[in-house]
């Protein structure tokens, strides 16, 4: 059996590093889990007057924001 890691959900924000510094996006002291639509919503409320993009860990490895508000 193949074991799969959890991803997690990552932010990034435009003219702070866009795509090299990410922060967790983090709820009650956890960081969240990747949902795609999920997340997309959480930051749409938290970072409405920024611009951001989201990633799992795979794309925030890579450099690459999945999803983005731009």
């Amino acid at each position: 059996m193949e074991n799969q890691q959890t991803e997690l959900a990552w932010i990034t924000f435009w003219g702070d590093n866009w795509e090299r510094e990410w922060h967790p996006i983090m709820m009650n002291g956890r960081q969240l889990e990747w949902h795609d639509s999920l997340i997309m919503e959480i930051c749409r409320e938290r970072h409405s007057e920024l611009s951001w993009g989201i990633s799992n860990t795979t794309g925030m490895l890579r450099n690459d924001a999945i999803r983005n508000n731009l």
